[in-house]
């Protein structure tokens, strides 16, 4: 935002000045300027400085919020600066309560007016803001455990004539639901991997319709016998 004949245009100006819609991130900005400071912060004497997120954005509900990290610049006689007190950045929330977000005391009149300073050159002057707008690459996940009662999950298994399984390979039971998961029951009558002809083995495994979606999982706390 650069400022021409300042002093002709703002040396009573005791409003605030908006400057032209800006796309950063997807999103509408404008800067707001104080030339004279923003009184309903008390800043009296100084240039007052804000970022401000448009209406103009389309947000898809009320709740919306936009993290941002920003920092004001402004241009010496010799370079363009970060302004004191945001050299390093800051990241603030912008949503519908808060809309705007900057610095009361960004430079005393004082301090802006001294020319060997450099801010305030030929009655020329420029601000400006470099803005980036953090958006979220994770994602989150919800961990419960659900509660039964014994009589509603024990599942017997009659297998009749056992002997003749012995090398038939894996059997698996009907399919039982427990708190809405199918499960089955998994028998290796000639054990299984590594305990192969040594010992049986016995599984719990979720039914073929109830495998969980890429990523996802499912525990479960339970007894065999």
């Amino acid at each position: 935002m650069e400022i021409e004949s300042y002093s002709q245009l703002f040396a009573k100006f005791d409003d605030r000045y908006q400057s032209g819609i800006f796309e950063t991130g997807d999103y509408k900005w404008r800067l707001v300027f104080y030339p004279n400071g923003d009184k309903k912060s008390n800043a009296s004497g100084h240039i007052s400085l804000y970022l401000a997120i448009d209406d103009a954005n389309n947000h898809r509900d009320n709740n919306w919020s936009v993290y941002v990290n920003f920092k004001f610049l402004c241009r010496t006689r010799t370079r363009i600066s970060t302004c004191p007190l945001k050299a390093k950045g800051v990241v603030r929330e912008f949503n519908r309560r808060k809309k705007e977000w900057g610095c009361d005391r960004l430079l005393s009149l004082e301090a802006f007016m001294e020319p060997s300073n450099g801010y305030h050159v030929n009655d020329c002057c420029a601000f400006g803001v470099e803005v980036f707008v953090i958006k979220s690459t994770g994602c989150g996940e919800t961990l419960s455990m659900v509660s039964v009662e014994p009589a509603e999950s024990t599942h017997p298994w009659e297998i009749r004539n056992f002997r003749n399984l012995a090398y038939a390979g894996s059997q698996y039971s009907e399919s039982f639901t427990v708190k809405e998961r199918k499960w089955r029951i998994k028998i290796c009558p000639m054990g299984d991997g590594s305990e192969m002809g040594r010992s049986l083995a016995l599984y719990l495994i979720l039914d073929k319709e109830e495998s969980p979606q890429p990523n996802r999982k499912v525990y479960a706390k339970f007894k065999l016998r």
